[in-house]
């Protein structure tokens, strides 16, 4: 019976990522205010049942999405855009925390510190394109994607010490926030062209990706 309700749940937060997905696509802002709020803790309530090692770091990072999701609905107020970008920043705080516990330090090989350039590289390089203008503005940009990167190149560092298929799940998961955040980012402060919907696809195969690599 538990096994079919966690079936059950997994289909509700895909059919109600995919409905707001559509809405999205048809510029439908106030309507998605009765999806969105309850797509990520229906993958909270899958990752309850679909494991007996909860990992309480994962709990608060889930929990934090939600929130920064429900303020980035009335993201048209300064405030209500800074509350949900702090949101996220704790969410991927939650992660990094999370992933620090789950690998070993002395079964990393030196060398692979060194694949922090790429991303520092990319961190550059993103702040450069952005359009950005106040001064508190470029800093909390500074650190949110300073944040980002290091989640994503903790996750990487897991290799050594969990499965591959734990590791390749949540690194994935990694990258695609790297992707939608970015994406996010240029929407907010850069290139207004950029369709709603690949942040909407990238993050929602984020969360998932993530959460099931700490099931498996």
């Amino acid at each position: 019976m538990i096994l079919q309700f966690n079936w059950i749940t997994l289909f509700a937060f895909f059919i109600l990522s995919f409905i707001d997905i559509l809405f999205t696509n048809r510029g439908l802002k106030k309507q998605r205010v009765f999806i969105k709020p309850f797509i990520i803790p229906f993958l909270l309530i899958y990752y309850f049942l679909s494991t007996t090692s909860l990992n309480i770091l994962v709990i608060l990072a889930l929990m934090f999405s939600t929130i920064g999701d429900i303020f980035l609905l009335f993201r048209k107020s300064k405030t209500f855009l800074i509350l949900g970008l702090v949101s996220f920043l704790l969410a991927h705080v939650s992660y990094i925390a999370t992933f620090l516990l789950t690998f070993k330090l002395s079964l990393i090989p030196s060398l692979c510190y060194l694949l922090i350039i790429p991303y520092v590289i990319f961190g550059i390089v993103m702040f450069k394109s952005l359009k950005l203008e106040e001064k508190a503005i470029k800093m909390g940009v500074v650190m949110y994607i300073s944040v980002v990167v290091l989640m994503s190149f903790l996750s990487l560092l897991r290799f050594y010490s969990v499965s591959f298929k734990s590791f390749i799940l949540t690194f994935s998961g990694s990258i695609l926030f790297i992707i939608s955040d970015s994406i996010l980012s240029v929407r907010y402060f850069g290139e207004k062209r950029i369709r709603g919907e690949f942040v909407t696809i990238t993050y929602i195969l984020a969360q998932f990706l993530i959460v099931l690599g700490f099931i498996y």
